[in-house]
């Protein structure tokens, strides 16, 4: 376990790195492609209430430590300290959290050695105390700072999120399927597989998320199919902006199909 000096030692190294990168570089690096990407998930509602979200990551390159800062509109959105948690990808690090200020929630995190991370960084209940038709609340990620074992920059793709009304193509499937329907997704161009999680699609029965796999079958195509047969009943299949192109672009408008299981 690392001491409380080495834990002081490696979160000022990495305040001192944001600092310099801050100055050399442009503004975070939304379209940057590599091995790393960083998230937060859209949400769609048409009504106030309770809101969940999530911070994610996927990186196949090792990460020592990082640090971000999550914006959003305390007018339209509030977050309770106590809502805050921390994500299974964070379970092991040594941490910082502070989200004392109305709107902002900033994280910092060092590790003994650098590790490859795959989910939930942050997972984050809120009350929308504005929405509708034409309004959104964005939720940024700025301030991204990612660092290897020798304290090098991890080139990350950032994927911003909101919280919204659905705004996109909706279709039902004519024809019931069966209970272990599997459907092939194709994108008309390449997409980041690293962007390809829980976030970009889905599956709900009502307002319940349903365990499926999700599987790459070439750059425009992959699979998804439900890790148990789904019972009767009404689904909905739910693509939103979080895929992103190989290029960092997001998906041009989210595609929600509607189909029925017998």
């Amino acid at each position: 376990m690392i001491r409380a000096h080495t834990f002081m030692k490696k979160l000022i190294q990495i305040v001192v790195l944001v600092i310099v990168v801050s100055l050399l570089m442009p503004t975070q690096a939304s379209h940057a492609v590599g091995k790393t990407v960083l998230g937060v998930s859209t949400v769609y509602t048409e009504s106030t209430g309770s809101v969940n979200f999530s911070v994610f990551i996927r990186s196949d390159e090792p990460i020592a430590g990082g640090s971000f800062e999550l914006v959003y509109d305390s007018t339209m959105l509030s977050v309770s300290k106590s809502n805050v948690k921390l994500g299974d990808a964070l379970s092991s690090q040594i941490k910082s959290i502070n989200n004392e200020k109305d709107g902002s929630v900033h994280i910092a995190w060092v590790t003994d050695n650098g590790q490859e991370m795959d989910g939930d960084l942050l997972n984050i209940s809120g009350r929308v105390q504005s929405v509708g038709k034409g309004n959104t609340i964005p939720l940024q990620l700025k301030n991204v700072h990612l660092i290897d074992e020798k304290g090098n920059q991890v080139s990350v793709q950032v994927i911003q999120g909101a919280i919204k009304p659905f705004d996109g193509k909706q279709m039902t499937h004519s024809r019931s399927v069966a209970a272990n329907k599997e459907w092939t997704i194709t994108l008309n161009e390449p997409f980041n597989e690293y962007s390809l999680n829980k976030y970009a699609v889905t599956i709900k029965k009502g307002s319940t998320n349903v365990p499926i796999i999700i599987e790459p079958i070439s750059s425009t195509k992959f699979k998804v199919k439900p890790e148990t047969k789904y019972s009767t009943g009404t689904y909905t299949l739910e693509i939103t902006e979080q895929l992103t192109s190989l290029s960092g672009s997001k998906l041009k408008e989210p595609v929600r199909l509607e189909f029925t299981v017998r």
